[in-house]
């Protein structure tokens, strides 16, 4: 689970086969740049964060006495939220939890979303909470030092976790106009599954309801993982991700409604395979997220107006309010966002098992899949550093370009033609792009891991469940190795 930064994996497994277009004007600013960008903003003076004022947000594991002085407990006091907070412990009809990570480079970013979602709020039929990690303004080495020289008690002892500080994680209820405190967590690690399972489970014991959306806001690098912690150097890779939604899953004894990425390039087929068991729908992006992240008050007053909506049609909402949102801010760099019916992933391996040992055995020439490669969008593409250009592509549009090459009639062609048509009518509910540009006109939804050759992994197998079950990397494999053959063969 540790790693430096999220920015490793995506550089192990850097880039796509063929060429493409060259690379769009995008902003600096996405929710997949590198966690070093933390460094400089240390150095020339940090964020600035507002912290909750010491009497409204106790530390767990302490209480306070009429003097205001913290008095150290043994174990969490147990919290009455309900009695805090309009509604409290009575049953709506759905919980939306947002897990946000801004131990790192989007602080600024996650403060302006609680400010969005307080722009609509709780309703009586949808409660929202959020769970909130952000980054103190001190150097990031001298917090890094705090949280592993002696653990929780030494960074505790040294002013790390005091009730103000800004390496806390605390988590609001979300009432119309402002956040209320409920508790802090002191240097919690938002890198740990542990501590996104215990979020969830604490959420629907506090606030039960009957439909359940989690969203995790961070960065995010495809099936490299999600979510990393710049003051414990964690961050959630995709077992770890699918071990805390398996968890979050038994505790509520039945699978989440919806679970979205507010994070750059995690609608991934690899990614939302291993999520399959604990949710029903998957809402993400292909390409970059822009920092300012979802519409969050767009968002939240849709389910609060009609919280009885199909839960399908609810996520649809957000697809659609996501893309109006960058349509309206214009720009050149395109965006894209879908919802995925999880539920039907196992189908989906079952087709694309069934074409990768058709390609395998086929007299597919060699030029014609390096060209549908070539001719694919690409996503993440960096023109600073073309390490740091993630290796997925869009699915679809592959499929698409390597049919309009194959023979009619051809066996490998009529089976693409039915994996295309499954993946665009029933496997992605909806689909949304904005941009002028390959992304916006290409993606239709979701993507896979399509390297370059130059920049084949073969440490790609041991990734996720999607390769071993389908076979894709054999078949990507002996596409894009450079050898012109696979390594898993």
């Amino acid at each position: 689970m540790r790693r430096t930064s999220l920015v490793l994996p995506v550089l192990l497994f850097a880039a796509a086969c063929g060429n493409s277009a060259p690379a769009s004007t995008r902003p600096s600013d996405f929710r997949d740049a590198p966690s070093s960008a933390l460094e400089q903003l240390s150095e020339s003076g940090g964020i600035d964060i507002p912290s909750p004022k010491a009497a409204e947000a106790v530390p767990w594991g302490a209480s306070s006495d009429t003097s205001g002085q913290v008095k150290p407990q043994a174990v969490r006091p147990a919290m009455s939220p309900e009695n805090q907070v309009a509604g409290g412990g009575r049953t709506r009809e759905w919980l939306i939890m947002v897990y946000i990570n801004g131990r790192n480079n989007l602080s600024k970013y996650m403060l302006q979303n609680i400010r969005d979602m307080e722009a609509a709020g709780s309703s009586k039929n949808v409660t929202v909470v959020v769970e909130l990690g952000r980054y103190d303004d001190l150097p990031r080495s001298e917090i890094t030092a705090a949280f592993h020289q002696d653990g929780y008690n030494n960074a505790k002892a040294n002013g790390y976790c005091s009730s103000a500080s800004r390496n806390n994680t605390v988590r609001y209820y979300i009432e119309a106009g402002k956040a209320i405190p409920l508790g802090t967590l002191c240097n919690s690690d938002m890198g740990d599954p542990k501590e996104l399972t215990d979020f969830a489970v604490w959420a629907n014991k506090t606030f039960p309801a009957r439909r359940h959306m989690l969203i995790v806001s961070s960065h995010g690098g495809g099936y490299g993982g999600i979510s990393p912690d710049d003051i414990s150097e964690n961050s959630l890779s995709l077992k770890d991700l699918s071990g805390a939604l398996g968890g979050i899953s038994s505790a509520y004894g039945k699978k989440l409604d919806i679970y979205a990425s507010d994070a750059c390039l995690m609608q991934m087929a690899e990614v939302i395979y291993d999520l399959r068991r604990y949710v029903n729908v998957v809402v993400g992006s292909e390409e970059n997220i822009p920092g300012s992240g979802f519409p969050y008050t767009a968002m939240l007053r849709k389910f609060s107006s009609a919280p009885g909506a199909n839960t399908e049609t609810l996520a649809a909402m957000l697809v659609r309010d996501y893309a109006a949102l960058y349509a309206r801010q214009g720009g050149s760099y395109g965006t894209t966002i879908s919802a995925v019916r999880a539920s039907r992933m196992e189908e989906f391996a079952n087709l694309m098992s069934g074409w990768v040992d058709q390609a395998l055995r086929s007299k597919a020439a060699d030029k014609d899949l390096d060209n549908a490669i070539a001719q694919t969008v690409r996503y993440h593409e960096s023109e600073e550093d073309d390490r740091l250009t993630i290796n997925s592509r869009d699915i679809a549009n592959f499929l698409s370009n390597l049919n309009e090459a194959l023979p009619q009639g051809a066996a490998l062609r009529r089976t693409g033609e039915n994996l295309t048509g499954f993946i665009r009518r029933e496997l992605v509910i909806e689909s949304a792009t904005t941009g002028n540009t390959a992304v916006g006109e290409k993606s239709t939804g979701l993507a896979i891991y399509m390297p370059r050759k130059r920049d084949f992994q073969g440490s790609y197998l041991g990734s996720n469940g999607f390769s071993s079950r389908t076979r894709w990397h054999e078949f990507i494999g002996s596409v894009c190795a450079p050898s012109g053959r696979s390594p898993y063969q």
